[in-house]
């Protein structure tokens, strides 16, 4: 009863204290996304890499300015972090890097 008399009386707080926490999650998974991508794209050729990274950041930047115009004009409790965090983790970046392995697994399964 006392966590909900908290929570009644200081809504604020726990508005606040659940952006902080989505905000660290998707810091994370867009941390995550990038690392995975960098250990999976070892074995691709240069050209493909940067043939993928160009369409990868247009996409991502078109999401991102989206993001900015859609954003909420007097942003109290910070949301467009919150946004900018979901638009960066959008868009897969490790897909190519994981292509080759995926088909050469199918094809010896056979």
């Amino acid at each position: 009863d006392a966590i909900d008399a908290e929570v009644r009386d200081h809504p604020d707080v726990v508005t606040s204290v659940a952006v902080n926490g989505i905000g660290l999650i998707l810091a994370a998974v867009v941390i995550g996304k990038v690392w995975f991508a960098a250990v999976s794209w070892g074995g691709i050729s240069r050209r493909r890499t940067r043939r993928y990274l160009t369409i990868w950041s247009g996409v991502t930047f078109a999401f991102v300015v989206l993001t900015l115009l859609a954003g909420p004009p007097f942003d109290t409790y910070r949301l467009r972090h919150l946004c900018l965090l979901a638009a960066l983790w959008m868009f897969p970046l490790a897909r190519l890097g994981m292509a080759p392995d995926s088909l050469a697994h199918n094809r010896h399964r056979l």
